[in-house]
């Protein structure tokens, strides 16, 4: 409700955990795909169960709407994707992996669509009929992939280590980046695409350029290992947070420090800019949620709380509010003008583990470990 910011609806959901949670394009409908084998589709507005999709048979790990919102991609560990109509609810199970299917994304026109598993193999799917258009080969599985944004480039990091960018026209590999010394768990372009950021189990970051194939140097940014990267809306800076408690802020354009971030007494889990940019908001095991001022590099103000660590964080489009996530089973939501804690959402089982806002900041979604996926009021009235 917006007035008393309590959970509008604790959907019973699914009969085992939410793996991940989707707003649709327009922020009408959330999808959670649970490791019931099920995807749950809700309306956002009063959370009433629109339809529930059945046809994986283990896992549906994850999950992501077209652009367009007609259409939704799920991935499972039955090795299947399926590629469900939301009109009608039927689907299309694209097969050809060879092993559980770890990361799935829509291209940014909504044309195609990439899958990245354990097979070792990205298969790159046309969306409007289902079929295979090319593979691309890799030498271990698969655990990211990303689009640039004008979607003419995909990259991919891999369980050797690898980074690599791949030519989508021309289906063949453009450079292979380099490589971290353990396995390569995530990849993300910058919004201009000129750069690429890439996190591994190795405990480092590395940032690269898409048109000169080096690393920049980008060495052990942290004692111990990188927890969450996330990446200003200007693309001009890089946050890090890890296991040794700091938060790092690393210059995009020729990879060097410009703050390192102390004051949580425990482990940093959650990171997130602003949309302005002018802002960081870290969460930690120590329970606190810090504001920092990115140019200064100083602490704004500690919102306290939570008695769990903290494992999501999600500003609202405005920016004015910001969404946190506990072990403690909760959101919170908070008036950033004041540092105020306006709302404790109640309904999880289990923590919270994410939490996002619709794109018109009306309403917030939150996903853990139990059963419920509430949809969340969440702003007061007037706001």
């Amino acid at each position: 409700d917006r007035a008393t910011g309590r959970a509008l609806h604790e959907i019973q959901a699914h009969r085992a955990g939410i793996w991940t949670v989707a707003y649709s394009p327009d922020g009408r409908e959330v999808a959670t795909a649970s490791a019931d084998g099920t995807v749950g589709l809700w309306d956002s507005a009063d959370g009433s169960e629109r339809r529930v999709l059945r046809g994986h048979e283990a896992d549906v790990f994850g999950v992501a709407y077209a652009p367009d919102g007609r259409r939704l991609v799920t991935s499972s560990f039955d090795r299947h994707l399926r590629l469900w109509d939301l009109a009608s609810g039927r689907s299309q199970v694209l097969a050809g992996h060879e092993g559980h299917v770890f990361t799935i994304a829509f291209s940014p026109d909504g044309r195609q669509i990439a899958s990245g598993g354990r097979d070792a193999v990205v298969r790159l799917w046309r969306a409007d009929t289902g079929t295979q258009e090319a593979e691309l080969r890799h030498a271990g599985g698969v655990f990211g992939l990303a689009y640039s944004p004008d979607g003419e480039r995909l990259a991919t990091s891999s369980v050797g280590g690898e980074v690599e960018l791949w030519d989508l026209r021309r289906r063949e590999r453009l450079a292979t980046l380099g490589r971290h010394d353990a396995v390569a768990l995530a990849v993300a372009f910058s919004p201009d695409g000129r750069a690429l950021v890439s996190g591994g189990d190795d405990r480092t970051l590395r940032l690269w350029s898409t048109d000169v194939t080096r690393a920049r140097p980008m060495l052990e940014p942290h004692e111990t290992g990188v927890n969450r990267v996330a990446v200003s809306p200007d693309g001009k800076l890089i946050a890090s947070s890890g296991h040794d408690r700091t938060i790092r802020l690393w210059r995009r354009d020729d990879g060097t420090t410009t703050r390192v971030l102390e004051g949580h007494d425990a482990i940093v889990r959650a990171v997130a800019f602003s949309p302005d940019g002018e802002q960081l908001a870290t969460g930690s095991h120590d329970q606190d949620v810090r504001l920092w001022r990115v140019a200064a590099g100083a602490a704004e103000r500690t919102l306290v709380g939570h008695r769990g660590p903290i494992f999501g964080l999600a500003y609202s489009p405005d920016g004015r509010r910001l969404a946190t996530g506990s072990r403690d089973r909760t959101v919170r939501i908070w008036n950033l003008a004041s540092g105020r804690e306006e709302h404790v959402l109640e309904g999880h089982t289990s923590e919270v583990r994410d939490v996002g806002f619709s794109p018109d900041g009306e309403l917030g979604a939150s996903g853990g470990g139990g059963r419920p996926a509430p949809v969340l009021g969440a702003a007061p009235p007037g706001a």
